[in-house]
């Protein structure tokens, strides 16, 4: 059953009354879903449990999948009523364990940054917490777009993101870790995260608030304050690029004639702040002054405070008093300013003479990397353009990489044009085809000319969807009933690790394997293989292998059954009074199978 919508009230509030039903019903909203697998995960429990008989009348109650709407037609509301009356009665079922969620209430984030959100469950049956009959769900719920969504879940070991880069460990999880990992988290993801917990039929849930916030930068201006004595200049902090709005900037005077810090309110203007396209924000306050003889030498102080500094950053400037000017002083200065205005039209005669007989040396001048286009899929085509202006000699050598390997194929470099200062320009442009093999690379562009003593660079980080990686079965390779394998497909970007247990033993580890191949849909493709030796291979082994990518952590398993195609290994034994081992050759039917069998047993020696 697909069921949009629907929130759990807290477990044992009513007991098995139809006034719990009634408010379990008023709590279904359009932000929550629970899948048909949850359901039949926690009848399946009660029957284990000895409820055989109301689990099996729910059973039939279960349609294959539909919808609900709950404006559409009043029986299906009152079989849902049904449903969650059911579930109250299992949940109070006296016995079950006491199962805890332990959360922290608050957590502060700086945007932009990867975040793991905790989750410990405790209180759950010893030894360790059993996935295979364990439900965790993630959720969501933002103040600003007033809805609930589900990020992450697990059921019965089956992992489900709906959040780009979100991962969650399962040997973590076994351990009562359901910690949600988070990279690079943005504004729109600020809000409370639910985490519920189905262990059987107990339940827990826990929230924790994330805010997060940005650190602004702060300009006091301008940097040298000199006013005329009676003049009326302002003295400007600018604050930007921070998150939350919400920030205090306060003005105080550090004079050797008082020891009153404060200035007039009146005097004090303070902006609104302004929403950047980025989600930031940005504000201004400005301080009036009109100083007099007894203000030389006063400081000046602009004290921001907001949620984003450990401690509060103080930006200060000193004043400097100047007598209004007399008109000797004019005299003077006009003379002075005629002199200058000569001798600088002299320079420039004599400047612009050389530059005509002897060509000039300028620095090369780079622009940043765009990338066209910003959010291309697998398989686009995906432009990279640097423009290089105002550099003189036009010899110049451009060049673009890729991590450490130099790039000529699909660079595109313009003629030189000459610009209107005399100077030259050109644009290169690098084409590439968007594949999990450059997905997270970081590209550069590398420019050398006569003027520089070294090369100067652009770099840009080349961001693609990650792909979470897809297992086939484990199975023996046709030629050799020893060798195991396993195709993993379909992930980007291509940093991975394999490891093959045989049991709980370790027999193979492999870390960003070298034979990694990009298939026909541009993502990552390759086969592991493990040797397994005939005379180590114990019949009813389970041979695991287990994928660790930055998406996800899964794992494959095979159990041996003895039965099927023939196979020989060879045992050694000593005997007494013989100086050297016997050889013994044994005859075994060995099958491979992928479900999981019971017991083992030698049909023939």
């Amino acid at each position: 059953m697909n069921v949009s919508g629907t929130k759990i009230a807290e477990r044992g509030r009513f007991g098995r009354s139809g006034k719990r039903s009634k408010e379990l019903c008023s709590w279904v909203d359009s932000d929550y879903s629970l899948e048909r697998d949850y359901l039949k995960t926690i009848v399946q429990t009660e029957k284990l449990k000895g409820k055989r008989a109301m689990a099996t009348h729910f059973t039939r109650k279960l349609p294959g999948c539909i919808h609900i709407n709950f404006q559409e037609s009043n029986s299906v509301r009152r079989r849902l009523c049904f449903f969650f009356s059911l579930w109250a009665c299992l949940s109070c079922v006296p016995g079950l364990a006491a199962l805890k969620v332990s959360m922290p209430f608050q957590k502060t984030a700086i945007l932009g940054t990867n975040v793991t959100l905790q989750c410990k469950i405790t209180d759950y049956p010893p030894p360790e917490l059993d996935i295979k009959k364990t439900i965790l769900v993630w959720y969501l719920e933002t103040s600003e777009r007033n809805k609930i969504e589900k990020l992450y879940s697990v059921v019965a070991g089956e992992h489900s993101s709906n959040r780009d880069g979100s991962r969650l460990d399962t040997i973590q999880l076994k351990n009562g870790n359901a910690s949600l990992f988070l990279p690079q988290i943005q504004l729109h993801e600020e809000g409370k995260y639910i985490c519920i917990v189905i262990v059987a039929s107990a339940k827990a849930e826990g929230t924790t608030i994330l805010d997060l916030v940005v650190e602004p930068t702060v300009q006091l201006s301008p940097k040298e304050l000199e006013i005329e004595k009676g003049s009326v200049k302002r003295l400007t902090c600018t604050v930007n690029k921070f998150y939350p709005d919400s920030i205090v900037i306060l003005w105080q005077k550090h004079s050797k004639h008082t020891s009153d810090k404060s200035v007039l309110s009146e005097d004090i203007y303070m902006g609104t702040s302004v929403r950047n396209d980025d989600g930031t924000y940005n504000t201004t306050s400005k301080l009036r002054l009109q100083p007099s003889s007894q203000d030389q030498g006063n400081v000046y102080y602009c004290i921001v405070k907001h949620k984003s500094f450990a401690s509060y950053p103080v930006y200060n400037v000193t004043l400097t008093v100047t007598e209004p000017n007399s008109p000797t002083r004019l005299i003077i200065g006009l003379v002075f300013g005629s002199l200058c205005l000569t001798t600088g039209l002299l320079l420039c005669y004599f400047y612009f003479v050389q530059f005509l007989q002897k060509p000039f040396i300028d620095f090369p001048k780079l622009s940043n990397i765009v990338i066209e286009p910003s959010d291309a899929e697998y398989g686009e085509s995906v432009n990279l353009t640097c423009e290089v202006t105002d550099f003189n000699p036009k010899n110049i050598c451009t060049q673009w990489f890729l991590g450490d390997n130099s790039l000529r194929n699909g660079v595109v470099t313009e003629d030189l044009d000459m610009a209107c200062n005399g100077c030259y320009k050109l644009t290169s442009v690098f084409e590439l085809k968007a594949t999990a093999s450059v997905c997270d690379k970081t590209i550069c562009f590398r420019v050398s000319h006569a003027s520089l003593a070294k090369p100067i660079t652009r770099e840009v980080y080349l961001k693609l969807p990650v792909k979470r990686p897809v297992l086939s079965e484990i199975k023996a390779t046709p030629d050799h009933q020893n060798i195991f394998e396993i195709s993993i497909s379909q992930f980007a970007p291509p940093d991975i690790q394999v490891r093959w247990y045989q049991g709980w033993r370790q027999i193979s580890e492999n870390i960003n394997p070298r034979n990694i191949e990009i298939g026909e849909d541009h993502l990552c493709y390759f086969v592991s293989k493990v040797h397994l030796d005939a005379q180590t291979l114990a019949f009813g082994n389970t041979i695991r292998c287990e994928v660790k990518h930055s998406t996800s952590t899964e794992d494959k398993s095979l159990i041996l059954n003895p039965t099927g195609k023939l196979n020989t290994y060879i045992n050694t034994l000593f005997i007494e009074g013989v100086s050297r081992p016997v050889t013994i050759f044994q005859q075994l039917n060995l099958q491979l199978s992928p479900n999981c069998c019971n017991g083992s047993k030698i049909l023939s020696q």
